[in-house]
């Protein structure tokens, strides 16, 4: 088994192309999972997961309103 890549909040945002301070919101406030330390990290999976997530919500609320 291989171990999962883990990424700091700025290699995060990097590979979704969003700030660093985003994936901080998404952590604190959002539902991201990560491993607490200095510096947080958050497995790659984990994040990609997240995004299907939050692209799914979006996807329901527009049928939501047809």
């Amino acid at each position: 088994m291989e171990a999962p890549k883990l990424l700091t909040d700025a290699e995060a945002a990097a590979r979704i192309r969003r700030s660093a301070a985003a994936v901080q919101r998404m952590r604190l406030h959002g539902g991201l999972k990560y491993l607490p330390g200095r510096p947080p990290l958050i497995a790659e999976d984990d994040l990609f997961a997240h995004l299907e997530g939050m692209k799914c919500q979006q996807e329901q609320q527009v049928q939501d309103l047809q």
